[in-house]
């Protein structure tokens, strides 16, 4: 799902009231995903008052997803312990958002606050579910998009890579960028996921089975300017077992 608080002498930025005044929708994140406009920066408290705060965001959290263990009468230290939370600033176009992960098994539990408050925006991660105002979000990331462009860009860069590693195999671009089925073959995708991002950089981890193309399976990291969807030189290892 690394944050920094929210200060309304922040150039550029949104007040808490203004992006109180309207709740956002799954249409909302919709828009603002499809739109390349989601960042994230880190969760820094350099005061007394944001730590506070941040403590007050974690038991909210922990309350709201795991009913049975409150943490009221746990201190902050075990609370972080037994959760393992993670703190991070979600932005959404020029509205900011503070959220805490904590881990309730393998998928992600996020509750998301409107930035230096302890007011719930509505907008939750529900073991891997995205929702707003209590509507399941359908094909919402809150990170990059990964579109026809950026598939594209990281294809032409590791085909060629694979198919050195691999000579048998009959993988090739169009496939790659799941562009392309195989007729008569069970359908298969590659899976481009997305391990963390800045407003320059994104770091995937790209990966498919080529049982249907003569192989085995592969799996290949890159790192992609994100302003002009190119693969960074000398970002990418890929292993074809």
């Amino acid at each position: 799902m690394r944050l920094i608080v929210l200060m309304t002498a922040f150039l550029g930025f949104v007040p808490v009231s203004l992006a109180a005044e309207k709740e956002l929708t799954c249409k909302d994140l919709e828009k603002t995903y499809l739109a390349d406009e989601i960042n994230e920066e880190k969760y820094t408290c350099k005061n007394e008052g944001c730590k506070k705060n941040k403590e007050k965001q974690l038991r909210a959290t922990v309350k709201y997803f795991h009913e049975s263990a409150s943490g009221d009468d746990m201190t902050l230290a075990e609370l972080e312990a037994e959760f393992d939370p993670i703190y991070s600033v979600v932005i959404l176009g020029k509205i900011k958002l503070q959220s805490v992960n904590i881990s309730l098994g393998e998928n992600p539990f996020i509750l998301f606050f409107l930035a230096g408050t302890t007011k719930k925006s509505g907008i939750e991660s529900n073991d891997g579910s995205l929702s707003a105002q209590n509507d399941f979000c359908e094909g919402v990331e809150l990170e990059p998009v990964v579109n026809a462009s950026r598939r594209h860009a990281i294809c032409r860069t590791i085909v060629p890579i694979i198919k050195d590693q691999a000579p048998e195999t009959t993988f090739g671009h169009l496939s790659c960028a799941n562009e392309k089925e195989v007729e008569g073959k069970p359908s298969d995708s590659t899976s481009f996921y997305i391990d963390r991002f800045t407003k320059s950089n994104i770091w995937f981890s790209v990966q498919r089975n080529l049982s249907n193309f003569n192989g085995n399976y592969f799996t290949c990291n890159v790192r992609l300017d994100r302003k002009t969807n190119k693969v960074l030189a000398k970002s990418v290892s890929c292993s074809t077992p």
